[in-house]
């Protein structure tokens, strides 16, 4: 890819931000269902019975697991790896991610760079201040999955 003119690492954390209120808003849409059924099911006297309070939040933990780890792992897979190439908050401020020669990612490509991304923020956040002494602004995420995340022309 010719000079692509890449996205400021401030609308990439806002881009990151925006995706990550609406990973929350889907997170709870989807959760707090559960919870109120998990609370139906079992409406009795259940603090004293540590049987009860088990089977009230059994429904609820793996799904919560779920949406937590995985949630914002597929969001990001599915929607990159699509024709827009863009989370919905960098559609928003205008960006996508290409790989370094300007072509769409690979749903391999895609995961690879989801997978990396939530793992490090999970395991060692500093790793995200990466793009600030690389001259492509490339996070190791970026690194990892040879992408650029660029303003769309």
């Amino acid at each position: 890819m010719q000079n692509p003119q890449l996205a400021s690492i401030g609308n990439r954390l806002l881009a990151q931000i925006i995706d990550g209120f609406l990973i929350g808003c889907l997170t709870s849409l989807f959760l707090l269902p559960l919870m109120g059924i998990g609370m139906l099911n079992h409406s009795s006297n259940f603090s004293d019975d540590p049987y009860m309070l088990s089977c009230l939040f059994t429904p609820v933990i793996l799904p919560y697991i779920f949406a937590i780890a995985l949630g914002p792992m597929l969001y990001d897979t599915i929607l990159l790896a699509s024709a827009k190439q863009a989370t919905f908050g960098m559609m928003l401020l205008k960006i996508q991610v290409v790989t370094t020669d300007g072509n769409p990612l690979s749903w391999g490509a895609s995961l690879a760079r989801a997978l990396i991304k939530y793992i490090t923020f999970g395991s060692c956040t500093i790793l995200w201040l990466w793009p600030f002494f690389n001259p492509s602004k490339q996070a190791l995420h970026d690194l990892a999955a040879t992408s650029l995340v660029i303003r769309k022309t």
